[in-house]
């Protein structure tokens, strides 16, 4: 990569990860593929509130304000009864591991 030796050795990169809740460069690409395997396996993906729903239809996810109108809009797609995933508010937050020295 390019600029890895730069932002994998920067010192106030290396503090604000360890530190100050930044997420490491590769963080991001990380997360998009990963996200790529529900998409194989799902015909749609909805993100309900979504604080900022631009970066979910980016993601080829579908924002919804509530649970109600996602389980609407879903029944186009699998019929009356979707399977749902529903992930605890302990994934909206930092882990408790990123900043521990």
């Amino acid at each position: 990569m390019r600029f890895a030796d730069e932002v994998s050795n920067r010192p106030e990169y290396i503090y604000k990860y360890r530190y100050a809740y930044a997420y490491g460069a590769f963080h991001g690409f990380s997360m998009v593929s990963c996200g790529s395997i529900a998409h194989n396996h799902t015909s749609a993906i909805f993100i309900v509130g979504a604080r900022e729903p631009g970066y979910a239809r980016g993601m080829g996810c579908i924002p919804r304000d509530n649970f109600k109108d996602s389980l609407e809009a879903a029944e186009k797609y699998v019929g009356k009864n979707p399977r749902t995933l529903v992930l605890p508010g302990v994934f909206t937050k930092p882990g408790f591991h990123t900043f521990r020295k």
